[in-house]
């Protein structure tokens, strides 16, 4: 019995060590077709095997995108993608919380980025310095649209 304790104890930490494995709400995986698909402008934001995923695009004019990323778990692996002159993000000492500001016309920038342990993953998103329109905002392959521009994704 003390044995059985013993390797339970150790499954239930490596499945805390390892939370970046572990899926997120559905509707946050795959690439959304939205992006595939040459969307005029958004915020796109998919789960896979590596991790989760957040790109901006405005195929037009030069748009700056910002925003705050939280959670309750730490963030590792944090890479940005396609950054440009002035596009920029910081990952606070926490570990828990990235910032981010990228300005884009005609491309797509973006971050990786996994989560260790913790249960969510929290979004505020803005463009020009405003709230960002919900319907700009594709997450997972079906695109699915939160009610605000902040939004969380759960495990």
């Amino acid at each position: 019995m003390k044995r059985l304790l013993v390797v339970a104890a150790f499954v239930a930490a490596l499945v805390l060590a390892g939370g970046t494995a572990l899926a997120w709400h559905a509707p946050a995986e795959g690439v959304p077709a939205a992006l595939r698909q040459g969307a005029e402008r958004g915020y796109f934001i998919w789960h896979d095997g590596d991790g989760l995923h957040l790109r901006v695009h405005a195929r037009v004019s030069t748009r700056p995108f910002s925003g705050s990323i939280r959670t309750d778990g730490h963030f590792a692996a944090v890479h940005g993608r396609k950054l440009e002159y002035g596009d920029h993000y910081r990952l606070d000492n926490d570990k828990k919380t990235i910032r981010f500001q990228f300005r884009t016309a005609g491309a797509m920038d973006g971050l990786d980025f996994r989560v260790a342990g913790g249960s969510y993953v929290a979004f505020t998103l803005m463009v020009d310095g405003a709230q960002a329109n919900p319907d700009g905002i594709f997450i997972g392959h079906e695109g699915w649209r939160p009610s605000s521009h902040r939004f969380t994704l759960r495990r």
